[in-house]
């Protein structure tokens, strides 16, 4: 298996995101569940891995830290900063994005593992 920055292997960190993700909602109008996501490693960068699903133009990168910061006074923020802290760790070039969609935003938090695959999760806000 392919190791990661820390010893755990690819298997290990997709079953570590999973539970971390499991139950947890993002805090907005309709606090969306969190899901997992995958994209080979044929993609340059993160944003490429976002925009074969997305509009290029609708898309705006978030720093993570920010990200997370934003969502300090949620009940949830443990789960949140052990998610946040997963990805960073886990994870190289690990970014965040946001993409428009009119009242509803999905947000990708990605970042590459060890094999070359881009990995991380993906939610929605609903924001009108």
């Amino acid at each position: 298996m392919v190791e990661g920055s820390d010893g755990n292997s690819m298997a290990d960190i997709l079953q570590q995101l999973r539970d971390a993700v499991s139950g947890l909602s993002y805090p907005s109008e309709s606090d969306e569940p969190f899901e997992m996501l995958e994209f080979g490693p044929s993609f340059a960068s993160a944003r490429a891995a976002v925009k074969s699903v997305a509009p290029a133009n609708a898309i705006v990168e978030v720093p993570m830290g920010k990200f997370f910061d934003d969502l300090v006074d949620d009940p949830q923020i443990g789960r949140l900063r052990l998610l946040q802290n997963l990805i960073t760790e886990n994870l190289a070039d690990a970014e965040a994005f946001r993409v428009d969609r009119g009242s509803e935003v999905d947000i990708y938090l990605l970042g590459r593992a060890a094999a070359g695959n881009w990995v991380g999760v993906k939610t929605m806000s609903v924001e009108t």
